[in-house]
């Protein structure tokens, strides 16, 4: 079975300390999910796009757990 895995590249780490610094709200508008290619790829902070990216959306809500 695969096993899934989110990470905060560093362009979005530099977004959110911007928008942390700034007392401003962070909007994340959309998510993407991509296939690796048909290889797991191993996930890198310095990544600006996905591995073969297959599909992407608006987000129509986003919560966060507390």
């Amino acid at each position: 079975m695969s096993k899934y895995k989110a990470i905060i590249t560093t362009a979005g780490a530099a977004k959110i300390a911007a928008a942390s610094a700034g007392g401003t709200q962070l909007k994340i508008v959309s998510m993407a999910v991509g296939d690796g290619n048909g290889t797991l790829p191993t996930p890198n902070p310095a990544q600006t796009k996905l591995v073969n990216e297959k599909y992407r959306a608006a987000l129509n809500g986003l919560t966060i757990d507390k």
